[in-house]
């Protein structure tokens, strides 16, 4: 009987000392002194912001047509900002491209993005969309739907009053500073 428990007794500790050496990884970086595992610091892409979404902003009327107006970020990147991490390291900001779809009661899609305003963005590189307001007020008027992109951290931005023609195609007119706003400012 006294070798039966002693058999349970060495097997036990058999196998307890090999749960502990499979547990030490030998090509993970660990500290002698403890015998705890360092992690290692895996960089994580960082997105602004940080996770895909939708919004519905309103409804917006153009050319006789009502539109339900929402806005997307899709996991496309349209701009790259230098950053520092946690850890004090260089890192990298990765902005989420941003569409604003018009939908009309079809169900027809109008969808807008950087891409349509290149040629009317004189720093098309450093912009992201950034919003979207409806029915606002001007010194002269109203826009029906304002369309705008901004240098990310910055209030360097560029405005544009979008309007359709017949074919469904977009007419942006930038709004100039001085015009933005109301009368009574």
């Amino acid at each position: 009987m006294k070798n039966f428990i002693l058999s349970i007794i060495l097997l036990s500790a058999l196998f307890s000392c090999k749960k502990d050496s499979e547990t030490l990884n030998p090509s993970q970086p660990h500290d002698s002194g403890t015998g705890t595992t360092k992690q290692a610091v895996v960089p994580i892409k960082r997105f602004e912001p940080q996770h895909k979404s939708t919004e519905t902003v309103g409804t917006v009327r153009l050319n006789n047509t009502s539109y339900t107006v929402t806005t997307e970020f899709t996991d496309a990147v349209v701009f790259k900002q230098d950053a520092v991490n946690v850890q004090g390291k260089p890192d990298v900001l990765n902005y989420r491209e941003k569409l604003v779809h018009l939908i009309d009661n079809r169900k027809d899609t109008i969808t807008l993005n950087k891409e349509l305003f290149k040629n009317h963005l004189p720093d098309y590189e450093s912009m992201t969309l950034q919003g979207v307001m409806l029915n606002h007020p001007l010194k002269k008027g109203f826009a029906p739907l304002i369309v705008y992109f901004c240098m990310p951290d910055s209030d360097y931005c560029y405005r544009f009053d979008v309007r359709l023609d017949s074919s469904g195609t977009i007419l942006p007119n930038e709004i100039d500073d001085d015009d933005f706003g109301t009368e009574e400012e």
